[in-house]
């Protein structure tokens, strides 16, 4: 059974079972380390939770139930689920987020510090910086779940009380 099949026949029981039919689950596999889930439907927004939390916890939970089924736990392969596209505008507000705030180190010259966040969402704000602001570093601090991302002027050293 090719990889994204087992994925779909996960996810489909999963969400049979919460959400009977209603629900539209696309599965794409853009690259060999990649599939891709995109869930759609009436009440699926349950799924995303506080913050995107349960979405993660359900990824995570998918993943595993990959990993048991397949009984490949060295295999590196990213499974990414959004729903109604929520994903894609976390992505936008994490980028005016941090837009915002390369604007106040600017202004201030000084370190700033954004809110905690997960993993994924602290990796878009260091991409994000680093290819469209040449001005500022970055750097991550403290310890999950509250991790989070600092910006710098560029050339200046870290300092230990960042502003907020």
């Amino acid at each position: 059974m090719e990889k994204v099949e087992i994925v779909k026949k996960i996810v489909t029981e999963f969400l049979e079972k919460g959400f009977e039919n209603r629900y539209t689950a696309e599965f794409s596999q853009p690259s060999e380390n990649e599939i891709k889930v995109n869930i759609t439907g009436d009440g699926v927004s349950y799924l995303i939770g506080q913050h995107g939390r349960t979405l993660v916890a359900f990824q995570q939970l998918v993943r595993q139930m990959y990993m048991n089924e397949t009984e490949d736990y060295s295999e590196e392969l990213r499974i990414v689920i959004d729903v109604d596209g929520y994903k894609d505008k976390r992505v936008e507000s994490i980028k005016e987020l941090a837009a915002g705030a390369v604007e106040k180190v600017i202004q201030l010259g000084q370190d700033v510090s954004m809110p905690a966040m997960n993993a994924y969402e602290r990796h878009v704000v260091h991409e994000y910086i680093q290819e469209t602001y040449p001005d500022v570093k970055t750097s991550s601090i403290g310890e999950e779940p509250n991790r989070r991302v600092v910006i710098h002027p560029a050339g200046s050293e870290t300092t230990t009380e960042p502003a907020q």
